[in-house]
């Protein structure tokens, strides 16, 4: 059976039990009006659909309020939302989805959640077992909510999300999952840990299950990923790991998120825990305030004569320096900016479809990216200016005022206060209190520990070890390289570059023309004068050291394989269905 054009291809509500088998779904999530396509004869393609089906709420199943479902060898393809599932099961009763494939849905593949789209009720007992998400432009598998959900042996392909997201959803069981597998034959740092007879231990959010992150380490503790160090006993389990009896040597990874975001919407909360009372004015003092009683208590679990402790971050902070002023503003408008971003949908979608034209028919995928690309940047402009004319209208330094832009409408770029994490270590042989001010990566952590443990390395890596820098002067200056996020809304998104001592450097990745920012770090450490024009010269040599980093320069993602004959036809039979030719 096929369901082809509408709202809904399969809407049952509050009833006790549902069976659907066998069932493909095909173009369903828009209205009669806005439905431009004629599936009797010569379809128009994917893109007119996901535009008229962007305005509505409709999608191939919205299965609620059922008491037992069974659902199994169904297929999803071009539709606004996957299989939706909400309040769907009851504690008396097991609810199944069974080997069920959505292909290229615009939100999830896969939802499961309360009718209030909060983390209230939602599913109870539901397994989703053997189902297969591929590009699906949000999430493959979200998760609001609920108790008793079991994903097992299922698989996503290309989300352009995380695979499988969960919030506020208890029981949660992953098991033997393909979401963005690690490369078993890579080498991995973890791996000369453990050839070296180090018991390693990780314990880190469950929104990081997807990564399989946890396959680097042999024994993981999971928590709420929306969990502080004062909630749920997280700072008492990590105490508690700890002091258990470990065979050493032992290496613990410890992933937290008390800095982010929706985390400092609970500072005075965590200070009311703390039982201490901060005055810092600066946000993100504040937050740093925050956890700092609790690695007192950690580090009075380690005896520093004999292990290693490595402090740092994934990446800087864009509050850094907020004022009381720019957090009102930050908290009143952002909400307004959340339907903004959540519709970048359009020009992900043709990427993704165009991407995978044949060579012949270049010229028409071009002329799709382009109209797309415009159609985004005129919806986002006229959305976004004027927050953007309010924000200039404050008494705001220009400083301040790119701060505040960039937290509500582009949080990725390469300025300074996005790329200056902190990194402390502390442990035997290392200098205490010594500040080392000479440009640090990311990447030299881990290669910094190996020689700290005299442990060697098969990974050819581009990072080096830092202990030269605890007894020498620092007279060697490093050239560090920036890549900046590939972000619809950023500013300054698709970036790549250098930064020197003097010099900050950063393009497109793409173009060495466009985008391009210089700026004089010892005379405008706020870079807040961009002296691109004024320096060419300066430009062209950073460029040749970008290159030596860098060997491909631009960083341009390649193909890995050539498409093989059976490939191009398959391709070039799904473009003549959609009428493309």
């Amino acid at each position: 059976m096929t369901i082809q054009n509408g709202l809904y291809g399969f809407y049952p509500r509050d009833c006790t039990k549902v069976v659907c088998s066998d069932v493909k779904f095909q173009y369903l999530g828009s209205d009669g009006t806005l439905n431009r396509h004629n599936l009797t004869g010569t379809k128009q393609n994917q893109i007119d659909f996901w535009a008229s089906a962007s305005t509505s709420s409709g999608g191939a199943c919205r299965i609620r309020d059922i008491g037992q479902l069974t659902m199994r060898d169904c297929e999803v393809e071009y539709c606004l939302r996957g299989l939706r599932l909400q309040d769907v099961g009851s504690a008396e009763t097991s609810s199944l989805v069974s080997n069920c494939r959505v292909f290229r849905s615009l939100e999830a593949s896969f939802y499961a959640a309360s009718s209030s789209y909060d983390g209230a009720n939602g599913c109870i007992n539901l397994t989703f077992t053997g189902c297969y998400s591929y590009e699906a432009f949000n999430n493959a598998y979200l998760l609001i909510g609920g108790k008793g959900i079991v994903v097992q042996g299922c698989t996503a392909v290309r989300s352009a999300s995380a695979g499988i997201q969960a919030w506020h959803s208890l029981d949660l069981q992953i098991i033997d999952n393909n979401l963005f597998d690690l490369n078993p034959n890579l080498p991995t740092f973890s791996d000369d840990l453990i050839n070296s007879g180090y018991q390693t231990h990780a314990i880190i959010p469950e929104a990081l299950k997807h990564t399989n992150i946890s396959k680097l380490f042999a024994n993981v503790e999971f928590f709420n990923s929306f969990a502080t160090l004062y909630d749920e006993n997280l700072g008492n389990k990590i105490i508690k790991t700890l002091n258990q009896d470990v065979k050493s040597p032992w290496f613990l990874f410890v992933h937290l998120i008390d800095l982010h975001g929706l985390a400092m919407f609970q500072l005075e909360n965590n200070f009311e825990k703390s039982g201490e009372n901060y005055t810092e004015v600066n946000q993100y003092d504040k937050m740093l305030s925050t956890i700092d009683p609790w690695l007192g208590k950690i580090f009075q679990c380690i005896n520093l004569k004999n292990t290693i402790c490595v402090i740092t971050s994934d990446h800087g902070s864009t509050s850094a320096d907020f004022t009381n002023e720019m957090l009102n503003f930050s908290l009143k408008h952002f909400g307004e900016l959340t339907p903004i971003i959540n519709k970048r949908i359009g020009f992900d979608t043709a990427h993704k479809i165009v991407t995978n034209f044949p060579k012949k028919f270049t010229p028409l995928r071009k002329k799709l990216a382009k109209m797309e690309i415009k159609r985004r940047n005129d919806k986002r402009k006229k959305n976004l200016e004027p927050i953007l004319g309010m924000v200039e209208n404050l008494d705001l330094s220009l400083y301040h005022k790119r701060l505040l832009k960039k937290s509500t409408l582009y949080p990725n770029d390469c300025f300074d206060e996005n790329f200056r994490p902190a990194l402390i270590l502390l442990g035997p042989n290392l200098p205490s209190g010594k500040i080392i001010s000479v440009q640090t990566s990311s990447i030299d952590i881990f290669p910094t520990i190996l020689d700290l443990i005299k442990t060697s390395t098969k990974i050819n890596h581009r990072g080096q070890s830092l202990i030269h820098l605890f007894s020498n002067a620092e007279n060697d200056e490093r050239v560090v390289m920036l890549d900046g996020a590939d972000y619809p809304l950023a500013q300054h998104d698709n970036t790549i570059g250098l930064r020197t001592k003097k010099y900050k450097y950063f393009r497109n990745r793409f173009s060495k023309s466009k985008n391009v920012h210089l700026y004089d770090l010892e005379n405008d450490p706020l870079e807040l004068s961009n002296i691109r024009e004024q320096n060419p010269d300066v430009i062209e040599n950073l460029e040749q050291e970008l290159s030596q980093i860098s060997p491909t320069g631009s960083f341009v993602f390649k193909k890995t394989h050539e498409l093989s004959d059976e490939e191009n036809k398959h391709i070039e039979k799904e473009l003549r269905k959609l009428g493309y030719i």
